[in-house]
């Protein structure tokens, strides 16, 4: 991650160069009292403190816990002070601190600001542990050993203002996130900001002069905002590099996961649409050829039509309740009604198509007659032609009358002949039902008319 540094305005670098040169009497303008060491971790010893008279206030927000214009040697060991009590508000003020491990100790705190003291000659000047929302702020921290403030899995806290001369690093982050350094002097230290595994901090406007290292950049840090810092006669002004800050693929991996959701939810309601459509047009093609009927209205707008004659819409929803029952045996009803419409539908069929076959078979009957009819007509003209010339051939009415008594009567055998010629071709083509006289097929064992036995 490139860094960028950008100069501030002259009233910063004015400002930062005011604090390097004031002494220890400008920042502690008053010493009231000399003080033993003091080590809080419980509201008893607040109380305690309070009833000796070396702290003020309630420990609120609005009322903080103070401690302030004490001189507290350390005698070369422990801690000046040390807080341990969560969620109490609390204030050290204008307190010079030296000769000990460590000036300032901030255990699992939260609410606390450290401002304006004298902090010198000891190992570490502030250090916080497992410490978050605390403030420190224009502290001048000169010649400790180690650490001038240092924050040790502390997270959100704000250091701001502070000088810190001639230590082993001005300021330490370790394993600490989300945190704001801004407008620091850092200057005569072995490195200004020395840092490992660092996440998310702001270092920003801070003034970084005269050190080894200006910034160390701790490994297996990420996502800090490293900017508009001024440096000044460094060794090097920053050393090490970040991790590419993965906190980036978060969002844009999820981002990318409700995309791909989101496609595949509205394509599996695509799909379903789909496949209910093909399943109305399969059970249209397979719908019983009853559906083909003119019916005069579907049953379910029928059966609409009916509710609302029987419910107008004006019907009152008290009126509505009282007649559930009726409702529903009146569905039933039509439901009913439109079965039997339904039977007598497939009924009338089946009668208007065994009337077609037998209006069919009348039709071919009435023509073979017609045929038959046709042929006597023939067979008698045949025979007058045979009469008239058997007139001719014998000369006169007493000769053929003669010559009839002589010869059987020819009428009578054409009679015969052209009944026995019907009969064949009767034969040949149906057979006459001896019951109900329908021409049946050939082939046919019982009537189709009146199923009755057929001779043959």
């Amino acid at each position: 991650m490139a860094i960028i540094i950008i100069p501030i305005n002259t009233v910063f670098t004015s400002r930062m160069a005011n604090i390097s040169q004031k002494t220890m009497t400008e920042i502690n303008p008053k010493l009231s009292r000399i003080s033993s060491k003091i080590h809080v971790d419980s509201i008893p010893d607040w109380l305690a403190l309070k009833d000796d008279g070396l702290c003020t206030g309630v420990g609120t927000s609005l009322d903080p816990y103070i401690i302030e214009d004490l001189e507290i040697d350390g005698q070369g060991f422990g801690a000046c002070i040390t807080i341990d009590s969560k969620n109490i508000y609390f204030i050290i003020q204008n307190c010079t601190l030296f000769n000990a491990d460590e000036a300032i100790v901030l255990q699992n705190v939260q609410h606390g600001k450290i401002m304006g003291n004298d902090i010198q000659h000891n190992i570490q000047g502030i250090y916080a542990w497992r410490s978050s929302y605390n403030t420190i702020k224009d502290n001048f921290i000169n010649q400790n050993q180690d650490t001038g403030i240092y924050l040790d899995n502390a997270d959100s806290n704000i250091i701001t203002g502070n000088l810190a001369t001639f230590c082993e690093s001005g300021i330490r982050i370790d394993l600490s996130d989300n945190n704001q350094v801004s407008e620091n002097t850092l200057e005569n230290n072995n490195h200004g900001i020395n840092s490992w595994i660092m996440n998310d901090n702001q270092v920003v406007r801070n003034s970084i002069r005269n050190n080894d290292v200006g910034i160390n950049i701790g490994e297996k840090s990420r996502c800090n905002i490293i900017s508009n810092n001024i440096f000044s006669n460094n060794g090097v002004d920053i050393a090490g590099e970040q991790e590419f800050c993965k906190y980036l693929i978060l969002p844009i991996t999820i981002g990318a996961i409700t995309i791909v959701l989101i496609i595949t939810l509205v394509l599996v309601i695509i799909l379903i649409k789909r496949g209910k459509i093909a399943h109305r047009k399969k059970v249209s093609v397979v719908t019983p050829s009853i559906q083909n009927l003119q019916i005069e209205e579907k049953s379910i707008f029928k059966k609409e039509r009916d509710m609302e004659e029987m419910y107008p819409s004006t019907q009152k929803p008290s009126q509505v309740g009282t007649t559930t029952a009726q409702k529903q045996k009146i569905e039933e009803e039509i439901i009913a009604k439109e079965s039997e419409q339904q039977k007598g539908d497939l009924l009338n069929l089946e009668l208007k198509s065994e009337e077609k076959d037998r209006s069919d078979a009348f039709s071919l009957q009435n023509f073979e007659l017609r045929g038959e009819k046709l042929q006597e007509e023939e067979m008698k003209k045949k025979m007058e032609e045979i009469s008239l010339v058997s007139d001719e051939d014998l000369g006169s009415p007493a000769l053929e009358m003669e010559s009839n008594k002589n010869q059987p009567d020819s009428r009578l055998e054409t009679r015969e002949q052209e009944a026995e010629l019907k009969v064949q071709i009767i034969d040949s083509n149906k057979i006459i039902c001896n019951y109900c006289g329908y021409l049946n097929e050939e082939d046919a064992d019982f009537c189709i008319q009146c199923g009755q036995i057929l001779k043959k």
